[in-house]
């Protein structure tokens, strides 16, 4: 019984053992989890940054190229213009899509700077993030190795320990002797049935020895020799003398 009741025990210790186990590395899950959340919301803000930026760049190159490509148009048509008061017109125009292009490349030098502080800005970001997303996973790792060794090591401590109660149990029934045991359990109830016994020669008295005639001890009723007793009757029985004749 002895050892029943302390493997139940160990089984009992070591399921509250992951129970508890399993408990702490789901809160840890959720915790990490959360983080993780706030860390991918954090590269999409950076992406989305950085898409707009990048908008921003194709629309002002395509401006400062459509003020180029006007410029030098109006360039080429001062240049083949004749002297007279077309060429004044050919040459103010000129002069103003000049102007205009010179301003649209300033404009997209300005904004090609802003590009790449934001793309130096994006790539920074990234890589910090990319470093705590490698620490979140080292992290997780190392919590999950931890969870699981302790698992093994439960389950190794009490292979020891049920092999330490089988032992035990397996010396315990060298030392059982059936033969021994049961003779001795079958005397031990003859003697507890002995005394549990009247000493009356009813049918509980009978159960413990053979019957025997107790005469009735009367002057009244036998007035003659006392009658022979069983033991006489059977002797006088197995020598062939008839009782009653004598």
């Amino acid at each position: 019984v002895m050892f029943w009741d302390n493997l139940v025990k160990s089984k009992v210790i070591v399921a509250q053992e992951l129970a508890t186990l399993g408990r702490k590395l789901e809160s840890f899950r959720k915790e990490q989890k959360h983080v993780h959340r706030t860390m991918q919301a954090e590269v999409t803000r950076l992406d989305k940054l950085l898409d707009a930026q990048d908008f921003v760049l194709q629309r002002s190159r395509q401006k400062y190229l459509k003020a180029c490509k006007d410029a030098e148009r109006a360039v080429e048509a001062r240049d083949r213009s004749r002297a007279g008061p077309e060429k004044a017109k050919l040459i103010s125009r000129a002069n103003v899509a000049m102007y205009t292009a010179f301003e649209a490349e300033r404009l997209h030098r300005q904004v090609v700077d802003e590009t790449r502080k934001a793309q130096l800005k994006h790539r920074s970001g990234r890589e910090k993030l990319g470093q705590e997303f490698q620490v979140l996973e080292e992290a997780r790792a190392s919590r999950v190795r931890q969870t699981l060794e302790r698992v093994a090591q439960l389950y190794a401590e009490q292979s020891e320990y049920v092999r330490t109660l089988a032992e035990k149990l397996n010396d315990v029934t060298q030392r059982v002797d059936v033969r021994a045991d049961s003779e001795a359990f079958v005397a031990q109830a003859l003697r507890a049935s002995a005394e549990e016994q009247p000493s009356s020669d009813g049918p509980a008295g009978a159960q413990g020895k053979l019957a025997e005639f107790v005469p009735y001890k009367s002057q009244l009723l036998f007035s003659g020799s006392e009658p022979a007793t069983w033991e006489v009757k059977d002797a006088c029985a197995a020598a062939g003398v008839d009782v009653r004749a004598a």
